[in-house]
């Protein structure tokens, strides 16, 4: 899952395998972060998912599902940075997000306190 970095900054995903494109999940336009799956290949019945390696908009797709890839062709290519979705707007860097936070509240310590992940009604029965 190498990448070439252009003077664009665009990030073109390549194939890591010699195999069958069996899966796109992007199309060009789409937002992607780091670490979103783009596209996955199979090889001698594997899959292998090709993630974003930078977080930006695909730019370009260069397969479709049932293409036979080598190593190194490219998948997806994308250019890098941080693009506002439609209706959103840019986060100003002088804000602090942090002074618009309710301030915390105190808690009874007498009040039963559920851990992650548990149901609050289950809190009672580990007390």
């Amino acid at each position: 899952m190498s990448d070439d970095r252009t003077a664009e900054t665009t990030v073109v995903s390549r194939s890591p395998v010699l195999g069958t494109v069996v899966q796109v999940s992007v199309t060009a336009g789409d937002r992607v972060a780091v670490g979103d799956t783009l596209v996955v290949t199979e090889s001698m019945k594997m899959e292998y998912a090709v993630s974003a390696e930078v977080s930006g908009r695909v730019r370009r797709v260069e397969v479709a599902v049932g293409a036979q890839v080598a190593v190194g062709d490219p998948l997806v290519s994308v250019t890098a940075g941080e693009v506002p979705v439609a209706g959103e707007e840019a986060a100003d860097p002088g804000v602090d997000p942090a002074q618009d936070a309710d301030p915390p509240q105190a808690v009874d310590p007498a009040t039963p306190v559920a851990e992650p992940g548990l149901r609050p009604e289950l809190a009672e029965v580990l007390d």
